[in-house]
């Protein structure tokens, strides 16, 4: 081919077969990117969860996989009665045998004493993710006492993530992956010390903090299930409402007022009121 071929101009059929040809090629992009938004975005159930918890924790430290945490609670019956500390760097393999009362508590302290004594955030990171290895270790076993066991470390998990590692986005994925799968267990009679309020709670300061206003509404709505009497329950209503007005919906915060049992204080009646009536205040046009 001639250089003088090379410098013609392009015909209008070699012209829209180009044009063409990058339009496919720019389609495809846009739908592999349209893809890949929407898998990164999907509801993921309690195993998905997890999953992206440990990838993530394995980014944040370059470990491939946690061993789980072993606690030796031997030293329990020494002469001094101080608490055992975790051996991060020791793995038995097996989950602990957990029938004293005192050890889930003791676990629970151990996996605190370790976060408090990490030197910089990857290794704060790692002790989330050997504890949490840890946590599913104990749940696979299905002991009341091991559960327990594994609902207490979730908990330090999470005040980890929030409190130490500064990570509300990982707070609010342990509460979402370990404590709200862990609210049946509690306010069930085989819970010893783990109380459904407890979780929630924990799981509240997550999820406000993260900014996740739909996962808030639903851990206020588990919160109300589990309140247990009627005085506390509409305490965890008012609140609601209050979290749905914030976020100018006021007929979801008008619905959850009318839920209220006590409704004779004057207080509320004026704040009902006040919500019923922006529910019911049609936009001005423009």
């Amino acid at each position: 081919m001639s250089l003088n071929k090379l410098n013609q101009p392009l015909s209008r059929r070699a012209v829209a077969m180009t044009l063409g040809l990058l339009t496919v090629v720019g389609l495809v992009s846009l739908g592999s990117w349209s893809l890949w938004r929407h898998h990164q975005t999907r509801p993921l159930d309690t195993a998905g969860v997890r999953q992206a918890i440990r990838s993530y924790l394995q980014e944040q430290t370059g470990d491939r996989q946690f061993k789980p945490l072993a606690f030796d609670t031997s030293a329990n019956s020494s002469s001094n009665g101080s608490d055992t500390l975790p051996d991060a760097a020791a793995n038995s393999g097996k989950t602990p045998k957990l029938k004293k009362k005192s050890q889930p508590t003791e676990l629970a302290r151990g996996f605190t004493q370790q976060i408090q004594a990490a030197a910089d955030y990857k290794t704060i990171y790692r002790v989330i993710g050997q504890g949490l290895a840890l946590v599913d270790q104990s749940l696979a076993t299905g002991n009341p006492a091991d559960l327990e066991c594994a609902l207490e470390l979730a908990a330090g998990a999470t005040r980890a993530a929030h409190d130490n590692a500064l990570n509300d986005w990982l707070a609010a994925r342990i509460a979402e992956g370990y404590l709200w799968p862990g609210v049946p267990f509690a306010a069930s009679k085989e819970a010893r010390r783990v109380a459904p309020d407890f979780l929630l709670n924990i799981a509240e300061d997550a999820f406000r903090d993260a900014g996740e206003t739909n996962n808030l509404v639903r851990n206020y709505r588990l919160l109300i299930a589990q309140a247990g009497k009627p005085g506390k329950a509409d305490n965890i209503r008012f609140r609601l409402a209050r979290l749905l007005e914030e976020q100018a919906d006021f007929t979801g915060a008008l619905a959850v007022l009318r839920e209220v049992q006590d409704t004779n204080s004057n207080a509320f009646q004026k704040r009902f009121a006040i919500v019923e009536r922006r529910a019911n205040d049609k936009p001005t046009a423009r």
